[in-house]
């Protein structure tokens, strides 16, 4: 799972996975540890959370181990939109890759 995310970080493409029962389409943007966990920050573009998702997608915050169903698709990259909803600090403390905007 984590080579997996690290290949579409580096190549620029989009995923899906089941986290926490919900559908999500995403971007992988920076993979790492928080606290000995494996994390990834991601641009949800697409699918849906416990909260709802923005049209226009949202910041979120994946816990490695909690994805299911992980899989690359032939979506379009989505960039995320910086300050958009505030990319979260707290998601990955020890950065092993990330792309930069």
């Amino acid at each position: 799972t984590y080579d997996l995310l690290l290949n579409a970080l580096d190549n620029r493409i989009s995923c899906y996975c089941v986290y926490d029962t919900f559908e999500r389409y995403f971007c992988p943007h920076i993979i790492g540890l928080k606290n000995g966990k494996e994390q990834t920050l991601v641009w949800q573009y697409a699918g849906d959370s416990s909260e709802g998702l923005p049209p226009e997608g949202q910041w979120k915050c994946f816990t490695i181990v909690k994805l299911s169903q992980l899989s690359t698709i032939n979506d379009a990259w989505h960039p995320g939109e910086p300050g958009r909803t505030g990319v979260p600090s707290y998601c990955v403390g020890q950065v092993e890759r990330q792309i930069l905007l």
